[in-house]
């Protein structure tokens, strides 16, 4: 399930249970409106989320990937370390320069 907050400039999605393609696909059709109506800050909450699908992982690293070209301030946290690899690869991330992932302790 996904939960979305505007606070003025301010985007905030959380994801509650299971990230899974059809929330990964609506997190990233979300980001996209959002950034084209000139949305700078964007946190994404996974603290809440119990189950990783790998597919879900893969759109939702390719939604952030995405990002990066519009640069806004953008925050994850809520993963552990192997979740932000499984991120960084299955979202053909690698070699991009995202130091907005918060990892959480093991």
């Amino acid at each position: 399930m996904l939960h979305v907050k505007k606070k003025g400039e301010k985007l905030l999605i959380r994801f509650v249970g299971e990230l899974d393609g059809s929330s990964a696909l609506e997190m990233e059709r979300i980001l996209k409106e959002h950034v084209a109506k000139g949305c700078q800050e964007i946190d994404i909450d996974f603290r809440y989320t119990r189950h990783f699908h790998p597919f879900g992982v893969a759109i939702a690293g390719r939604a952030l990937a995405g990002l990066q070209r519009e640069k806004p301030r953008l925050h994850v946290y809520g993963l552990t370390k192997v979740e932000v690899q499984l991120f960084q690869t299955f979202g053909d991330m690698e070699g991009l320069d995202f130091p907005c992932f918060s990892v959480k302790p093991d």
